[in-house]
């Protein structure tokens, strides 16, 4: 890796860092609240106030070692700098991985550092930073490393904290087991594969049951679509046009099948507005420039990712399909709930789109050389 390189993305990544706390400060508003209670309560009484912090228990316990050392804001915000610059630098070396031109690889990086919905996150006392670096290192230790037990222990080490830094990371779980059975595939073992994914499968469907279930856990997953959220707690005002077959009766699961089975054109209609919100970022609420910056920065990267999954299509690298199947999960989930207002749930996606913009413009700068 080359040194001139490093230090050019350790500048940008600097000043990147420094514009956000001048600008931002520490971000410690809304939901950074529940987090801070929670630590507060962990350090009173030894447990957390309700089950679903499991599933945000990193986070909270990282906020609770910083508040036993007397500087929790400071200490968790300096912690999210220093994995977020590591997860840079894994960046630039994966991306190094599947492209043969360092030019490339480090306009990436570069690239992958000026998305602001994904960095701006390092200033905000929320999940998102760490959740979006353990995603890095995760990817990195998977597609990079050599198989061994260390690598067994360190993925699985990584895994876990994906899956312990806030909810969404469960979809992690079916991505990993789809993406070891397409291994067991190419390596021609496909009995083991199916047998994998129908085990882990039915245990998923059991688990999902149970939470789609469960009345006091926050999560109703029918909602969003009687509700006509799009945009979570904003009704859509085209989808409100439907008159829709709901039924009231049975547990949540049978209710939202309900749902599913006599309302298609309904979903299909949602899950398209849904998506289109989720890939397109812009907001009514933001400025005229905001919105051209958006357009101008993010759009032309989707169009380089399909361009690099074109030039590939005949032989499609692993590293391509685990993208994909990040992608794809993460897209069905935001359809079956609903898109933040800002944007944030767009962050464990973000990582994969680059990888797949940098192959798209590394295709585009061979075919610029030949012509020279």
């Amino acid at each position: 890796m080359d040194k001139k390189s490093v230090i050019i993305i350790s500048v940008v990544w600097a000043l990147l860092q420094a514009y956000f706390y001048i600008y931002l400060r520490i971000f410690f508003n809304f939901e950074t609240s529940k987090y801070i209670d929670e630590a507060l309560y962990v350090d009173t009484f030894h447990k957390f106030s309700n089950s679903h912090y499991y599933l945000y228990s990193l986070y909270v316990i990282i906020h609770w070692i910083f508040l036993k050392l007397s500087f929790e804001f400071y200490g968790v915000y300096l912690f999210q700098l220093v994995c977020n610059y590591i997860a840079t630098i894994l960046m630039f070396k994966i991306l190094l991985h599947i492209v043969s031109h360092q030019k490339v690889a480090l306009a990436g990086c570069i690239i992958w550092l000026f998305c602001f919905h994904y960095q701006r996150f390092t200033a905000y006392l929320y999940t998102e930073s760490l959740y979006g670096s353990c995603i890095v290192f995760q990817m990195y230790w998977m597609l990079l490393k050599q198989d061994s037990l260390k690598k067994f222990a360190i993925l699985s080490l990584l895994s876990l904290a994906v899956v312990m830094m806030r909810p969404t990371g469960i979809v992690f779980i079916a991505i990993w087991v789809v993406y070891a059975g397409i291994l067991l595939i190419r390596k021609r073992k496909t009995i083991a594969a199916f047998s994998l994914i129908l085990c882990v499968l039915i245990i998923v469907s059991y688990f999902l049951y149970l939470i789609i279930n469960q009345k006091d856990n926050g999560f109703n997953f029918i909602i969003p679509f009687t509700h006509n959220y799009v945009q979570c707690y904003i009704p859509n005002k085209t989808l409100k046009s439907y008159t829709l077959n709901i039924s009231t009766e049975g547990n949540a699961v049978s209710i939202l099948l309900y749902y599913l089975y006599h309302n298609p054109v309904h979903f299909l209609h949602a899950a398209l507005l849904k998506s289109q919100e989720y890939f397109c970022l812009t907001r009514s609420y933001y400025s005229g420039l905001h919105n051209a910056f958006i357009r101008l920065f993010y759009y032309p990267l989707y169009l380089s990712a399909l361009f690099g999954l074109w030039t590939n299509r005949k032989n499609i690298p692993l590293w391509m399909i685990y993208s994909l199947l990040v992608i794809g999960f993460f897209t069905f989930s935001e359809i079956m709930t609903c898109e933040d207002w800002s944007s944030r749930f767009l962050l464990p996606i973000i990582p994969f789109i680059i990888l797949l913009a940098t192959k798209g413009i590394e295709m585009i700068y061979l075919k610029y050389q030949k012509r020279v």
